[in-house]
């Protein structure tokens, strides 16, 4: 299946651990893992070419400068991680849904989308706060690298700096007080834990707050958002997504969309056309004076 110079070792943890019983000779070693999932894929510690499957990989390159193209056509898609070294991470497109979660690690990578593909690079596991510009396609704090086609970034732990493009991109800013621009397009912009500053550009963006552990307040009128998250200031932002806790959201003079996701939400909007969808729980939702799309278990102001 894969070329006789690629230098793989593909086995599963039910393997490792029999061999381990029958050698009876050592513990176990540590399993390598991909942003923390066990790799289904590992490289050696020098220069490999890898080559993922048609389906969900996990890839783990290791040391040296490696050449690993993935994309499978999976449910999950696949996680790729370079590690040490100046790696070439390609997401190719082969299906309907290709996606890939790249973690170049340390070294100066070039991490590269193909047509048709979803890319995300990941900082998460970064040392240091990382500058990441999707429209120039370049990433700074953890080596230089280089981005192709990517349309998807995640921040490290630390106070990052994060800009998009002039398409539609998602930026989540993990841990952190950080700086998120999304510049053109419809974006999707996520600050994570801590005080992050927000702009969301031209376009209808959304402030996203799912993965928030514990209720949001987010006023798209004031610009700020208190709660699970931290304490946000944004402004150019026209759509809100909660948390999966109780929320309260509250729209500004436009035409807003604002999701309350799980919880027992209260959703306000403001003198403009808006969508008001409570999703999941008890919510309740007034529209204000225009005419209103609600969907909640209560509704007032909504035709």
């Amino acid at each position: 299946m894969f070329p006789a110079r690629t230098r793989l070792i593909v086995l599963s943890v039910a393997l490792v651990a029999a061999s381990v019983l029958v050698l009876g000779a050592s513990a176990a070693p540590t399993w390598p893992d991909c942003l923390g999932q066990p790799a289904t894929i590992v490289g050696t510690d020098g220069n490999d070419t890898i080559n993922g499957t048609s389906g969900d990989d996990v890839i783990v390159a290791g040391a040296g400068d490696d050449v690993v193209t993935g994309g499978g056509s999976g449910e999950n898609g696949d996680l790729i991680c370079g590690g040490d070294g100046n790696d070439t991470l390609i997401v190719n497109g082969s299906g309907l849904y290709d996606y890939a979660d790249v973690d170049g690690g340390a070294g100066d990578d070039r991490i590269q989308g193909s047509k048709g593909t979803v890319t995300q690079v990941d900082y998460e596991d970064s040392p240091a706060p990382v500058n990441v510009d999707l429209g120039k396609g370049t990433a700074s704090g953890w080596g230089k690298d280089v981005l192709v086609n990517v349309t998807i970034a995640w921040g490290s732990a630390y106070d990052d700096t994060l800009t998009g493009s002039a398409r539609s991109d998602a930026i989540f800013g993990d841990a952190g007080n950080d700086t998120i621009t999304g510049l053109a397009g419809s974006d999707d912009l996520g600050g994570g834990p801590g005080d992050d500053t927000i702009d969301g550009g031209t376009g209808r963006d959304w402030i996203d707050y799912y993965d928030a552990p514990a209720g949001v307040h987010v006023s798209l009128a004031k610009g700020t958002a208190t709660g699970g998250a931290g304490h946000d200031t944004f402004h150019s932002m026209e759509l809100a997504y909660g948390s999966r806790s109780a929320d309260v959201l509250v729209g500004n003079t436009g035409a807003n969309t604002l999701y309350g996701s799980s919880g027992n939400d209260k959703l306000y909007g403001g003198k403009g056309k808006d969508i008001l969808v409570g999703a999941s729980g008890k919510d309740r939702a007034d529209g204000g004076p225009a005419r209103d799309v609600c969907r909640a278990e209560k509704k007032v102001h909504c035709p």
